[in-house]
């Protein structure tokens, strides 16, 4: 199901740091859906674990009986989270087939199930290991990718072979199983302006549109949603 380019290091060299620089504020938002739904996770998973960083940063938030599994297709982003493997956080070069049913009681699924060819049967598949799922989708179809014709840049840079709304997003994963227990918006688009450094589109999307509806920033900026599902 996977392309190629996540093991011939295609993607390695479009993304050298295996987008690690987001790892950090993922691991916030994931810790965000984690406490308002009142998870109590002891044993988590992330599959498509890339180089490992938002594992490693959620063991620092977790009680020291909480246990860690990344899982990732791609060798050479295996051996990046492999230089973060610590006692209760562990790697294995794999993916969902690795994955026994009830092994796990949060997966995470973060950026992934718009690269994966048939996201279907993988979600198909992901239901039946019986676990709360938290993914994070981005939500490509919107004002500024239509206008840039972004859309296949996205799938050769970034490998994206799906594109998302939040209707479509939560359709699929009801139409593959799963019942959405919470989801919101990460507000991913807004993170990445105050990075690039676009002080003046930065101040007029966080204090005039963004505010004023959430939904129509999305529209025209993109974001991303955040889904807890069973």
């Amino acid at each position: 199901m996977e392309s190629e380019i996540y093991k011939d290091g295609t993607y390695l060299n479009n993304h050298p740091d295996w987008h690690e620089e987001d790892s950090a504020w993922k691991a916030g938002k994931i810790l965000s859906a984690i406490r308002r739904n009142a998870l109590a996770p002891r044993h988590i998973a992330e599959i498509g674990c890339g180089a490992g960083e938002i594992l490693s940063q959620l063991y620092l938030s977790f009680p020291e009986d909480t246990h860690f599994t990344g899982y990732e297709i791609s060798p050479q982003a295996y051996q990046l989270a492999l230089s973060k493997t610590k006692d209760r956080l562990a790697f294995f070069q794999g993916g969902l087939d690795q994955i026994g049913p009830g092994k796990f009681d949060l997966i995470l699924v973060i950026d992934v199930i718009e690269h994966v060819e048939d996201c279907f049967g993988f979600l198909r598949k992901l239901r039946e290991k019986r676990a709360t799922v938290l993914f994070h989708i981005p939500l490509d179809v919107n004002v500024k990718n239509l206008v840039g014709k972004r859309f296949l840049a996205h799938r050769k840079i970034s490998g994206h072979l799906h594109y998302f709304t939040r209707e479509t997003a939560l359709a699929l994963l009801q139409d593959t199983g799963f019942k959405v227990v919470d989801s919101f918006y990460s507000n991913s688009s807004l993170e990445a302006i105050r990075r690039s450094g676009k002080i003046k589109v930065s101040r007029l999307f966080t204090n005039i549109i963004h505010p004023f509806s959430a939904e129509l920033s999305t529209v025209l900026f993109g974001n991303s949603l955040i889904v807890v599902a069973l």
